[in-house]
C-alpha cells in the first residue's frame, strides 16, 4: 500500500513544496512551489506517507515550526 501512496496524493492535488535535509548535523529545510497560505500538507519519505496536517498558519510558517521546535 505503502508504494501507493504518493501518486495517491498527487491524485488529490498535492504537490511538492519542498523538502527538510540535514546538512552538518543541523536540520534544513528549502521550499519550493509554496503559497502563504493555509491548508493541507503531508510528509513522504521514499514514497510514503508519514503524515499528513493541516495548518491555518501560513504553509512557511508552520514548516519553519518544524524546523525549529521550541
Amino acid at each position: 500500500m505503502a508504494s501507493q501512496d504518493l501518486p495517491r496524493l498527487t491524485q488529490l492535488g498535492f504537490e511538492q513544496a519542498g523538502r527538510f535535509y540535514v546538512e552538518d548535523n543541523v536540520l534544513k529545510m528549502k521550499l519550493i512551489n509554496h503559497k502563504q497560505s493555509t491548508g493541507c500538507y503531508a510528509f513522504v519519505k521514499e514514497g510514503e506517507v508519514l503524515y499528513v496536517g493541516i495548518t491555518t498558519n501560513a504553509f512557511y510558517a508552520r514548516m519553519n515550526g518544524y524546523k525549529n521546535p521550541s
